[in-house]
């Protein structure tokens, strides 16, 4: 005789219905009070991940077509591109479809990020609401940057004198810089200011969605005309572990690297892992063969700076060459 199979269905439980209400009846509010302050002084601004990119299919327009996008619960958040606060000078005077690779490019590179939005609309019908990046940001940078305190500083300027590090996040990475919302204010930090190793791609250290401490290397406020000038550094935030590192490698002994860049004749080589291994500059080659990026090469050791962490030597040969095919 054939085994019936009984499936038993368990009714959900009355409880975790009257959470379930609880909690689609506060995230409605949360959109309410948020919306209810978009005309108002004081804004209610949400902290949301960027899910991905939504294309709008009822507009031409470039700017409201592509939309950056995050699930609130039943509501689907949209963030037109036009209200995500991008680089103006990026996309002024670009033709429509110069504009949809930009908008798209951006979005995609922003996803897991956190931004700050403020309410403008919402349809209930669709469960969609319409929110802008940079009606939020443009509320953090007047409260952080030029509304003043008793003493006549900024929350930003009291952090830099100070000398404190500053929460930052990390909303895109490409290979030679960082783009962060500093207190609502976006700075594009170069790759030198990663880390205190040499990092020749910045994707390999951060992502987006990280939050990284940051110290502020420079900072001109123009509050009369609300200009913002700004650099800010990620390694200056964390302690040198080149000082440290630099002890382990003296003067006149060996050891294996990897060369990682060259540029003008100099090769720039590293040991161990990225806390524990240190950087070396290798201008002299005695190796009979030049090394390429990604060989494996013996170093001798000829000078350290253990003040600065600063270590110079040279390429005696290479050990083992990297294998170019697989980047074929």
């Amino acid at each position: 005789m054939a085994n019936r199979r009984t499936t038993i269905e368990i009714p959900e439980s009355k409880l975790h219905k009257q959470e379930q209400e609880k909690k689609r009846v506060e995230m409605f509010q949360t959109l309410n009070q948020s919306l209810a302050s978009a005309n108002k002084a004081v804004k209610h601004y949400l902290s949301i991940k960027v899910d991905g990119l939504w294309p709008n299919e009822n507009t031409t327009d470039m700017g409201l077509r592509y939309c950056a996008c995050h699930q609130y619960g039943e509501w689907k958040i949209i963030v037109p591109a036009a209200l995500m606060n991008f680089d103006e000078e990026v996309i002024k005077g670009k033709e429509p479809y110069q504009l949809q690779g930009i908008y798209q490019s951006y979005i995609n590179e922003m996803v897991d990020a956190t931004i700050d939005v403020v309410v403008i609309a919402i349809d209930t019908a669709s469960k969609r609401v319409l929110a802008s990046r940079k009606m939020a940001m443009d509320y953090l940078e007047e409260r952080n940057y030029f509304k003043e305190d008793k003493g006549g500083l900024s929350k930003i300027e009291r952090a830099v004198r100070d000398n404190k590090n500053i929460e930052s996040r990390v909303i895109t990475v490409r290979e030679k810089w960082v783009l962060l919302d500093v207190l609502g204010h976006q700075v594009k930090m170069l790759v030198n200011d990663v880390g205190w190793r040499f990092v020749p791609d910045a994707r390999a250290i951060v992502y987006a969605g990280d939050v990284v401490p940051v110290k502020v290397k420079e900072l001109n406020i123009d509050k009369e005309n609300k200009k913002i000038e700004m650099q800010v550094s990620m390694k200056e935030a964390l302690p040198n572990p080149n000082v440290a590192n630099s002890k382990k490698y003296p003067a006149g002994s060996t050891c294996t690297g990897t060369v990682v860049a060259i540029s003008n004749g100099a090769y720039f080589v590293q040991t161990g892992d990225f806390v524990n291994g240190v950087d070396i500059l290798c201008k002299i080659i005695n190796s009979p063969e030049l090394p390429e990026e990604r060989d494996k090469v013996l170093v001798k050791i000829g000078y350290v700076n253990e003040e600065q962490g600063r270590i110079f030597g040279t390429i005696e040969r290479i050990t083992s060459k990297h294998n170019r095919m697989l980047n074929l």
